[in-house]
């Protein structure tokens, strides 16, 4: 393991820091970089009982496609399970329209959520009170994709 040489500055002793537990200094791309790992976690909690894979933008595509779907059966009047969909373990569903509005509607929430940390994230690293990519990384802003919030 490699060392760094640091030095206090306030009494000028120096000291040794292994090089793998220097913090690193935090940027707001190192935010942008945070967002963009968390926005495809590979599970989604749907608050329907089972996930749906969020894995990539064709996952995202897919979730929006039946919230939409969801939408256009409502406005024709549909209220049975009409809509299929194959859950993130591979379990087949037929939904009904306000499920499939509610599964859209949940992926637009977490994608919200995301955007909202993002901007709070941004802040403090703005201010200087996240300082490291650690604490960017664990900052409690972020939201959990298995943690289904209520709607507003």
């Amino acid at each position: 393991m490699s060392v760094a040489r640091t030095i206090d500055m306030r009494t000028g002793e120096t000291f040794d820091l292994p090089d793998d537990r220097s913090p690193s200094p935090a940027t707001l791309d190192d935010v942008r970089s945070q967002r963009s790992t968390r926005r495809y976690p590979g599970r989604l909690a749907t608050g329907l009982g089972f996930d749906a894979d969020l894995r990539n933008s064709e996952d995202e595509t897919n979730v929006h496609g039946l919230g939409l779907m969801g939408t256009a059966e409502k406005l024709n009047g549909e209220t049975g399970a009409v809509i299929f969909f194959r859950d993130a373990d591979n379990h087949d569903h037929w939904l009904t329209p306000e499920q499939a509005i509610a599964l859209g509607k949940r992926l637009g929430r977490y994608k919200t959520d995301l955007t909202r940390a993002k901007g709070a994230v941004d802040a403090q690293v703005a201010a200087g009170t996240i300082t490291t990519l650690e604490q960017i990384r664990d900052a409690p802003n972020w939201p959990d994709p298995m943690v289904v919030q209520p709607m507003d």
